[in-house]
């Protein structure tokens, strides 16, 4: 669970220092140019950016020489737009972000350059470094995803990692950005975020916040968010529903309604959750659980929450 790290204040200052000094060299800066109507207002509302960094740590060898170019510019569009962080007035002030991607077009299990027949798989590591009250804060986002390339893939394995490479970076700019704006948002924005299917990001942030707060009034939405076509989300809203810890029969249901299908990462969040609510009927199901269920990863699993769930 990634949670806003906080340094002491000299160790802050020397953190903002270096990224500073780190940004300087390679980095992309904000959008230069003449400050728009309302400019004043967005910088007021939201989150500054200044300056990001890509790093490219796939092995040379392996490497596409303009992927790096692909990424750095979808970051541009996806950081720096009305729903996402504001323009810094300079590189010294403002948030400082910094991404490393790794990633490989596989063929027969080897890396290639290109292929029209195997697999393309990427990571997209991130840091946001903000400073607030003289104290550093830094939030962590990690995107990963892999596409098939066959005869039905109307693109070779190149073009085909250019577009994950796109999607990875859409991902990753959404979480940075809800990470940055639900740690400090009042209860009444976490509400307003849950309210909505997107950006998704911020949903899967403010789920996690919520539960983090035991913020009850967020249940009813959370309960909604646990049927949301993207799983990740889904599976956040199930994790704050077991932090929050409401043993209601809709909980019961929905989380009991997570563990159907073949979705065995989505049956392990909601079968934590259930450890997590506790009480009779989470108990009973968990048994059921920890001796039916057709994967024994998941099995073990569900005896652990079981016994966190007869305890509470």
């Amino acid at each position: 669970m990634t949670r806003a790290l906080r340094y002491t204040r000299w160790l802050g200052i020397g953190l903002w220092v270096v990224m500073s000094l780190a940004c300087s060299k390679e980095a992309v800066t904000s959008p230069a140019g003449p400050a728009k109507p309302g400019d004043a207002e967005q910088t007021e509302r939201r989150p500054q950016l200044s300056t990001f960094r890509v790093h490219d740590e796939t092995p040379e060898a392996a490497r596409l020489p303009d992927l790096k170019r692909v990424v750095e510019t979808a970051l541009k569009r996806a950081l720096w737009n009305e729903d996402a962080f504001a323009r810094a007035g300079d590189k010294e002030t403002g948030c400082k972000a910094e991404f490393t991607m790794y990633y490989a077009l596989l063929r027969n299990g080897e890396p290639v350059k290109t292929t029209r027949q195997g697999e393309v798989r990427m990571a997209l590591q991130g840091e946001v470094h903000c400073m607030r009250d003289e104290t550093v804060e830094s939030y962590r986002v990690e995107v990963r995803d892999k596409a098939r390339v066959d005869a039905k893939t109307p693109t070779n394995g190149s073009v085909q990692l250019k577009a994950l490479a796109v999607e990875l970076v859409r991902r990753a700019s959404q979480v940075a950005y809800g990470q940055v704006i639900v740690r400090h948002a009042s209860d009444e924005r976490l509400l307003e975020v849950l309210a909505k299917d997107t950006p998704e990001g911020m949903v899967m942030e403010a789920s996690v916040e919520a539960g983090e707060r035991k913020l009850k009034r967020a249940v009813p939405l959370l309960l909604r968010l646990t049927r949301h076509p993207t799983h990740v989300v889904a599976m956040r809203a199930a994790a704050g529903l077991g932090l929050i810890r409401v043993r209601s029969p809709e909980v019961i249901q929905a989380l009991v309604a997570m563990t159907k299908g073949t979705d065995f990462e989505r049956h392990v969040i909601a079968i934590n959750a259930l450890g997590d609510i506790g009480g009779a009927a989470a108990a009973r199901y968990l048994g059921i659980l920890a001796t039916g269920h057709p994967n024994e990863a998941v099995r073990a699993v569900a005896r652990e929450a079981k016994k966190r769930s007869d305890s509470r």
